[in-house]
């Protein structure tokens, strides 16, 4: 079965899938890190962290701090067991799309602008040519990542009330879903389900959910737990260990 799923994941160039294993890369069996809200967010060093010190994520906490998708809070903590939020969460999708350079500046991957429809080049072209990848100054500071991941057809946000609830781990595979549509492939619906069909909450989840799921499980991109369960309706924590 790995062999058949590799081949399917094969299928296409996959250019986008390794950043966004490496935005889901603390997922593990478990959960996600998040990135701290721009209000909240420090440029503390990791390796300042007070309580990341032997954490089993730590490795990926450093790396991501590093390439400035992660930040702590001016305590100096970096909180990992805290839940992350939906705007966290598509700012960390948004900046795993750009690269880091010296100056601090950032500028979209060559491999994601070439992923996307020509639909979405010309809305990056046209609607965000001054995008900078930085929170809002004044007013919401995520709203400009909500606002070019609703644009790319990421993220549904009539789907969100507010963007500063807690995830789900089925709102972090609808994300995903989306975003892969729009930059890869979708794999086959009943092929999917029926893999991830093994995990044995999964029917607790909607139809709709199940899909989203699945479609996150058969990428590898997500995992489920030990036990043979998904996790459906558990919130998704800065980086939640098995």
């Amino acid at each position: 079965m790995t062999g058949q799923v590799l081949r399917r994941i094969g299928r296409k160039g996959v250019r986008i899938l390794p950043a966004i294993c490496l935005l889901t890369g603390l997922i593990g069996t478990a959960g996600i890190a998040g990135a701290a809200s721009g209000t909240t967010s420090t440029a503390t060093p990791s390796a300042a962290f007070k309580d990341i010190s032997g954490h089993w994520a730590q490795k990926e906490i450093e790396t991501m701090v590093t390439d400035g998708i992660l930040n702590g809070y001016p305590d100096g903590t970096f909180r990992p067991n805290e839940p992350v939020q939906v705007d966290q969460f598509v700012k960390m999708l948004i900046l795993s799309f750009s690269n880091l350079h010296p100056n601090q500046e950032r500028s979209w991957r060559t491999s994601f602008l070439a992923s996307l429809t020509e639909e979405n080049r010309t809305i990056l072209k046209q609607d965000y040519r001054y995008f900078d990848f930085k929170p809002a100054m004044t007013g919401y500071w995520a709203k400009p990542y909500i606002d070019v991941a609703s644009d790319l057809n990421f993220l549904n946000k009539s789907r969100y009330s507010d963007f500063q609830s807690d995830m789900t781990r089925e709102n972090v595979a609808e994300v995903l879903f989306y975003t892969l549509q729009e930059t890869e492939f979708l794999e086959d619906e009943q092929f999917s389900c029926s893999v991830a069909a093994a995990y044995g909450d999964l029917t607790s989840a909607s139809e709709r959910e199940q899909r989203f799921i699945a479609e996150s499980l058969i990428k590898g991109i997500m995992q489920g737990y030990p036990d043979g369960k998904f996790g459906v309706g558990r919130y998704v924590t800065r980086a939640e260990s098995p």
